[in-house]
């Protein structure tokens, strides 16, 4: 009796667990990859040479100048420092391609120092998802600010089914702990 039910645990969580979108080593890799190169450009301001790691479609929708002008905003809040990779997930939709989304973190000091309850605050952070897809063999990323990430969910809604969207969160580091940062959502 007792075999009989761990064998009926066991393959329950077989089941449970095969369609658990996760990405297979090599997805990973170069989807980290990928994500590591955007993350390197955008520290080192080479804003023109981001574009390169937009989806194609985008890239027809706007120049070099308009996404470096774009992306160099966020150097105006945060100086970045580094940025940490967590759970990473891989679909293949049928006749599309593949689709990933990475939760990313990024970790920086704030250009601007701000002062709450009397104590002034110096580190931040940017947690937000990415959203990949692959072209010719190589992620790019498609989530890179605000109008790309809004074309792409025009172009692939299904997507957004896949990998239902989290906000962005903005914090600060104060006393030790992380708050939310004051007026972000």
């Amino acid at each position: 009796m007792k075999l009989y039910f761990r064998l009926t645990i066991l393959t329950f969580l077989m089941l449970a667990t095969a369609n658990l979108p996760v990405a297979s080593p090599s997805n990973e890799k170069a989807i980290r990859m990928s994500l590591q190169k955007y993350f390197n450009l955008l520290r080192t301001g080479r804003y023109g040479e981001l574009y390169d790691t937009l989806p194609s479609a985008f890239q027809k929708q706007s120049t070099r100048e308009e996404v470096a002008e774009s992306l160099s905003r966020i150097g105006e809040f945060l100086k970045l420092g580094r940025m940490e990779i967590g759970r990473i997930e891989v679909r293949s939709i049928e006749q599309q391609g593949d689709f990933a989304v990475a939760a990313t973190t990024i970790f920086g000091q704030l250009t601007r120092p701000i002062t709450l309850n009397n104590r002034e605050i110096r580190q931040g952070r940017i947690s937000s998802q990415q959203y990949l897809i692959r072209e010719n063999g190589t992620w790019k990323i498609a989530s890179a600010n605000e109008r790309t990430l809004r074309g792409f969910m025009k172009d692939h809604p299904e997507v957004a089914t896949l990998f239902p969207q989290t906000r962005t969160r903005l914090e600060l580091l104060s006393d030790g702990k992380w708050i939310r940062m004051p007026g972000s959502r």
